[in-house]
């Protein structure tokens, strides 16, 4: 009897319907996408300066080899 209702389980678990992802399910759900663009007039995202040019790095850059130990 119980291999029955063990068999039975795995038939069961093996053939039920696999459920989606949940960022599929909420994929579907959308609509429509809209996207606030208000953010960039912000004052302060106003007051930030670009960087022209990434400094480069000045001093000792890592080890030869640094995968060995210490």
């Amino acid at each position: 009897m119980v291999l029955i209702l063990s068999a039975g389980f795995i038939l069961w678990w093996g053939f039920k319907p696999k459920e989606e992802p949940s960022e599929i399910l909420i994929l579907k759900r959308l609509k429509k996408i809209e996207i606030n663009f208000d953010i960039f007039q912000n004052p302060l995202l106003k007051q930030l300066n670009l960087i022209e040019k990434t400094p480069s790095f000045e001093g000792i850059i890592g080890r030869e080899n640094p995968f060995i130990p210490f």
